[in-house]
C-alpha cells in the first residue's frame, strides 16, 4: 500500500515539475520573440554561430552591450550544450506572437493567421494588409529565424541565436530571475 502513493506522489511531482519547465521555457520564447517581426521561419536556425573560441568574446561584448559580467564557465556550458542543435520546427504555442512561414517564397495562408490572430475588426485588418503584403512581395520579403535556445548547465541562463534575411542577426543572452527569462544583451552581433 505504501509503494502505489509514493509512486503516484512521484508522477504528481514529475508532471508539476515539468508543467514549471513548459512555463519557464515559454517566457523565454516570449521574451526572444520581442526582438522578432511578425514573419518567422518554421525551421529554427542552427547553432554554428557559437563558437568555443569566442567564448572570451561574448563575454567582453555583454559587457560592452549591457555593462553585466558572466563567468566564462557559463558560456562554455552553453557552447558545450550547443551540440547538436535542436532544429525541431517551431508551432504556434511556442511562437504565439509570429506568424510562422514555411519558406522564404511560400505564401502564407489568410485563414492561419485569422484564425490565429483575428479576434478585433482591428486585427483583421492589420493582419490582412501585412499578409497581403508579405504574398505580393516575394522579393522584398522581410522575416526572421530563431534558434531554439541554448542553456547552461544550472538552467539559469540561455542564448538564442536571431537572423533575418536582409540585415544580419545576433546572439541573445537570457538569465532566469524568479522563473521568468530576462533578456542581458547581446553577446554578438553581425551584418550580410
Amino acid at each position: 500500500m505504501f509503494r502505489p502513493i509514493i509512486l503516484l506522489l512521484f508522477f504528481v511531482f514529475l508532471k508539476i515539475t515539468s508543467f514549471s519547465q513548459d512555463k519557464d521555457v515559454q517566457s523565454l520564447f516570449n521574451q526572444a520573440t520581442k526582438s522578432l517581426k511578425l514573419f518567422v521561419l518554421k525551421k529554427p536556425l542552427n547553432t554554428a554561430r557559437i563558437d568555443i573560441s569566442d567564448s572570451t568574446f561574448y563575454g567582453e561584448y555583454l559587457m560592452h552591450s549591457c555593462g553585466q559580467t558572466l563567468d566564462n564557465k557559463i558560456f562554455l556550458e552553453i557552447i558545450n550544450n550547443s551540440k547538436p542543435a535542436d532544429t525541431t520546427e517551431w508551432n504556434d504555442d511556442e511562437l504565439q506572437n509570429s506568424i510562422l512561414i514555411k519558406d522564404s517564397i511560400a505564401p502564407v495562408d489568410l485563414n492561419y493567421v485569422l484564425k490565429k490572430f483575428g479576434t478585433t475588426k482591428k486585427q483583421i485588418s492589420m493582419m490582412k494588409s501585412a499578409v497581403k503584403w508579405f504574398n505580393k512581395h516575394t522579393n522584398e520579403r522581410r522575416y526572421y529565424s530563431m534558434s531554439r535556445p541554448i542553456f547552461d548547465n544550472a538552467h539559469q541562463y540561455a542564448v538564442v541565436n536571431i537572423s533575418n534575411n536582409y540585415y544580419g542577426g545576433m546572439l541573445l543572452m537570457f538569465k532566469k530571475v524568479d522563473h521568468v527569462w530576462k533578456e542581458l544583451g547581446m553577446i554578438d552581433v553581425w551584418r550580410w
